[in-house]
């Protein structure tokens, strides 16, 4: 699964993530929402904070994704394996 949102593809998702992470998207967008009902100092605490959390989901998406290659690997190795042909030294008997 990948993490899409809106059917953004991985360019148009990282341009999203930069707009909201980088170049302070979020940070603006609350201070819109709010109508500057709370200080700058509170709106930027809190992005912080949420910008820890996506970032936290994020790493562990991707940890996630590289054990799945590893274990996706071993097994197409294993296919790979018990389908090759069989050689007189391979067998038993």
């Amino acid at each position: 699964m990948r993490p899409y949102i809106r059917g953004l593809d991985d360019i148009e998702f990282s341009n999203l993530m930069k707009g909201w992470f980088k170049y302070g998207g979020l940070e603006a967008a609350a201070k819109k929402e709010l109508n500057q009902a709370i200080s700058d100092d509170d709106i930027a605490e809190v992005i912080s904070s949420i910008e820890g959390i996506v970032r936290e989901e994020l790493y562990e998406y991707a940890k996630d994704l590289a054990e799945s290659q590893v274990k996706l690997k071993a097994f197409l190795d294993g296919v790979d394996f018990a389908l090759r042909p069989v050689k007189e030294e391979d067998s038993w008997e």
